[in-house]
């Protein structure tokens, strides 16, 4: 008898052991499957979540070379601007093929001349429609000199503008030549008065050839303003020299201000005046709504053929070639 239970004993213990091998292997096994399982299903996963690796047509606007070697945010203001040049040549072929969304200064639908009291009629509609839809009387924030946005006074200023008989300018209004008078020629620093008036503006010029020249003018009420000194940089390389010719800029700093910034820069082929009280700019409504911006003037025959208000530094040299085409 004690053999036997011995050797149950013995027996007892290999099955023990056995089955703690077994449930090893078990667990073994058990873990190695998991394992494998996970790994099929994150490669699977990953296969359905990742984004192909494959080449985006050019027409899509991939990312090209001309964007390697820059960082981050110089590679996303290029690609911005690329947008913005793609945009404006988009316009551009429209235009070129007979589609305008712009109406004639001085003409109707129909390609008809308007009349003095018509065009009147028009922009009165125009300024009416900019009262009705004026939010100045709701605003309350202070102005930011580097944000350029309006004070409340401001605004309310602008909002009762009307009644003091400076409304908002739109093209086909007659273009203020008293306002010229005013500019102050960075050079003698004096004002140009009725003389110099004459020579800047074609249609008061003696020359009677010059009369249907056109003026354009660039302003920004802004002092120090880094957008229109960039924009200026790009008038000067990219716009013929019969343009700026035509071209004057109009800005709120100081005549040594703008003597040195032109001399530092070599870009001697503009024409700036000073209005440091802002005058003309508020006698052709070029100070801004919300915020001081750049606005652009295509001024001939006496009125304002074309306007652009918030004008894009970026696409300077565009939109004045389409305006003066």
């Amino acid at each position: 008898p004690k053999q036997s239970v011995q050797s149950s004993a013995k027996l007892a213990l290999g099955s023990g052991r056995s089955n703690r091998l077994g449930n090893r292997s078990s667990m073994m096994r058990l873990t190695l499957s998991l394992t494998f399982l996970l790994a099929a299903h994150a490669g699977a996963a990953s296969a359905f979540t990742s984004p192909l690796r494959t080449k985006r047509p050019a027409a899509l606007g991939a990312p090209s070379c001309l964007f390697m070697g820059l960082k981050g945010g110089q590679a996303r203001r290029q690609m911005e601007l690329a947008k913005k040049m793609a945009m404006a040549k988009e316009q551009a072929k429209k235009k070129e093929g007979g589609v305008d969304d712009t109406e004639s200064a001085t003409e109707d639908k129909k390609g008809e001349r308007l009349s003095d009291d018509e065009i009147k009629a028009r922009n009165d509609k125009k300024r009416f429609e900019d009262l009705l839809n004026s939010e100045s009387a709701t605003a309350n924030y202070e102005f930011n000199a580097a944000s350029g946005y309006l004070t409340r006074a401001q605004e309310e200023e602008a909002a009762t503008a009307g009644f003091k008989g400076i409304d908002r300018m739109y093209e086909g209004d007659p273009a203020p030549e008293s306002a010229f008078e005013g500019l102050i020629n960075i050079n003698t620093e004096n004002a140009i008065g009725k003389q110099g008036a004459s020579r800047v503006v074609p249609w008061l010029h003696k020359n009677s050839a010059r009369h249907k020249d056109y003026l354009l003018v660039v302003t920004d009420p802004r002092e120090k303003s880094t957008e229109l000194r960039q924009a200026l940089k790009s008038m000067v390389k990219g716009l013929p020299k019969e343009v700026l010719d035509k071209t004057i800029v109009i800005n709120a700093d100081a005549p040594p201000e703008n003597r040195r910034w032109l001399k530092k820069n070599e870009a001697s082929s503009l024409t700036l005046f000073s209005d440091e009280k802002r005058e003309w700019m508020r006698e052709y409504t070029a100070l801004g709504e919300k915020r001081w911006a750049m606005c652009m003037f295509v001024l001939g025959d006496g009125r304002v053929q074309r306007l652009v208000r918030d004008l894009d530094g970026d696409l300077v040299c565009t939109v004045v070639q389409n305006a003066v085409k």
